[in-house]
């Protein structure tokens, strides 16, 4: 992605501080070398940390945050992107409710993150899919009650059009 592109990006647009460091130029002594400075990346140096291995490098062709990482509008999902019924195919029924079990658990390690080392987020759960015509109401009340299926513990609920007016107005401002 150029970096016209990258620019273009609330994150970018906003964020506080740079992520770009110098180029290696060096050879570096280190116990552990990451590649890749996205989610997973500085996820796994951070829990390396916490386990007291700090000679960490971390090797990233752009910044810290680049690529997905950087370009997801700051949003925590849980769930996967795709077609359910589809995956369950693959995996069969224990394997897609491991799925949701672990995104739901990442999920919850940004939350304790979070709250752990006070990270400056506007932090906000919460989430809708909307849909504007009787396929896409169709298309939702089938993946409500797959996910249902999958992810008995996690809140969700389908609201018709008057209903998302008195929701969103609710929390933003009241419908009268």
């Amino acid at each position: 992605m150029n970096n016209q592109i990258e620019s273009l990006t609330y994150y970018a647009a906003t964020k506080k501080y740079d992520l770009r460091f110098p180029t290696l130029e060096e050879d570096l002594d280190v116990d552990v070398v990451i590649i890749g400075g996205g989610f997973s990346g500085i996820n796994t140096a951070l829990e390396l940390a916490e386990k007291g291995i700090t000679n960490i490098a971390i090797l990233e062709g752009r910044h810290l945050g680049y690529g997905g990482t950087g370009r997801n509008g700051g949003q925590v999902m849980a769930g996967i992107g795709h077609d359910l019924e589809k995956i369950k195919r693959h995996v069969g029924p224990a394997g897609l409710e491991t799925i949701f079990k672990i995104s739901n658990l990442g999920a919850g390690i940004i939350r304790e993150r979070i709250k752990k080392y006070a990270i400056d987020a506007d932090f906000c759960f919460g989430y809708g899919y909307l849909g504007s015509n009787a396929r896409q109401e169709k298309t939702l009340r089938s993946w409500l009650k797959e996910f249902k299926a999958v992810s008995p513990d996690e809140e969700i609920e389908l609201y018709t059009g008057s209903e998302v007016k008195q929701v969103v107005g609710l929390m933003l401002i009241p419908v009268r």
